[in-house]
């Protein structure tokens, strides 16, 4: 008896509405989100590992996934970049971790890019545009 395969097709040119910013630093992640938390008065939890199937061996990786939900259904995540040798999006190897903010219509980005830029232990932060990324539905939870 032969198997069914089913094949998922993603909309290439599906927009996602979120920001993303990336974030380069040392730190590790709880304790950046301490210092998220502190500077931008949020609550990030910690979340299961973000499992993903990447690459064509499609070997499973796992990323370090915080989440935090405001009263007004907006959801930020903070994902690790880097999984062992493999990483979540792969045109930003340069990036230590991503927060996403969805939806996108109520952020307003500098406030939050100049909030993390203050925290001691973060080198540098990036308002990265997310249409412009081959992997970006790797974001998409």
């Amino acid at each position: 008896m032969t198997q069914k395969k089913y094949v998922l097709k993603i909309d290439k040119d599906e927009k996602l509405d979120m920001i993303l910013i990336g974030i380069c630093s040392g730190m590790k992640a709880y304790r950046l989100c301490y210092y998220l938390n502190e500077k931008l008065e949020l609550n990030f939890e910690r979340q299961e590992d973000y499992e993903l199937i990447l690459g064509r061996n499609n070997s499973s990786a796992g990323f370090v996934r915080y989440l935090y939900l405001s009263d007004d259904e907006q959801a930020f995540n903070l994902f690790s970049n880097r999984s062992n040798e493999q990483y979540l999006i792969p045109e930003l190897k340069n990036i230590d971790y991503l927060l996403t903010i969805s939806p996108a219509s109520y952020v307003d980005v500098p406030f939050f890019m100049d909030h993390i830029k203050k925290i001691e232990m973060v080198q540098s932060v990036f308002d990265i545009d997310i249409s412009k990324l081959k992997s970006r539905f790797n974001l998409q939870i």
